[in-house]
């Protein structure tokens, strides 16, 4: 089992394929669309949920249900990305708040809840070492990526279109698909059709962290 990675293999190196990923989810605000972009656009992706905004949006049964199917039948993926969505401190970025029992307790919810199978993790900030481990005791790979930008309000669209653009093979992307704590609001439906048209006409098949591995 591997630790961490960064971006894609060989193989997807060769094969021209970029993953594409959000961070953050579910946003009930923008997750159909982002679905329903993804659709037309022949694209699959992995969402890093944060299981407590999962919890959220299964009160809602009717909109979570739709969710679900869709993101199984389109061939999506869904990821672990956190317990709860919270402003670290500096010690929280280089000692994870959550031990072995809550991020295991974490998964077993997202996977009883989603019906998925969670194989992937990307730590919340990206800068928590001990989570790292504990996600590879609990079977897990830690996915990061070679694309980072979080597609908000405070940058142009055509920096982001432009950055996000610029994809090698066996990249993998990190999007935020909508609002946290820190960002209250995103550019993402804006920018996400034209990076995935720019990346079609590159002759780039656009696929799910786990299948670029």
């Amino acid at each position: 089992m591997e630790l961490v990675r960064f971006n894609g293999s060989s193989k997807a190196i060769k094969n021209k394929l970029v993953a594409l990923s959000f961070d953050d989810g579910p946003n009930p605000q923008n997750i159909f669309k982002i679905l329903k972009i993804l659709r037309e656009y022949k694209s699959r992706a992995t969402f890093f949920w944060i299981v407590e905004n999962v919890i959220d949006l299964s009160n809602n049964k009717e909109l979570f249900q739709t969710v679900i199917s869709t993101l199984h039948k389109d061939g999506h993926e869904i990821g672990l990305h956190a317990i709860s969505d919270y402003i670290p401190t500096l010690k929280s970025r280089f000692w994870t708040k959550f031990n072995k029992e809550e991020l295991g307790s974490a998964k077993k919810t997202l996977e009883e809840l989603t019906g998925f199978k969670i194989k992937v993790f990307r730590p919340h900030y990206l800068f928590q070492p001990a989570s790292i481990l504990i996600a590879h005791q609990l079977g897990l790979i830690t996915v990061f990526g070679d694309i980072i930008h979080y597609a908000d309000q405070t940058w142009p669209k055509d920096f982001q279109i432009n950055r996000f653009s610029g994809a090698n093979s066996g990249s993998i992307l990190i999007f935020h698909d909508g609002v946290t704590m820190l960002r209250h609001e995103t550019k993402i439906l804006e920018v996400l059709p034209a990076v995935l048209r720019n990346l079609r006409q590159k002759s780039m098949r656009l696929i799910t962290v786990s299948e670029i591995l």
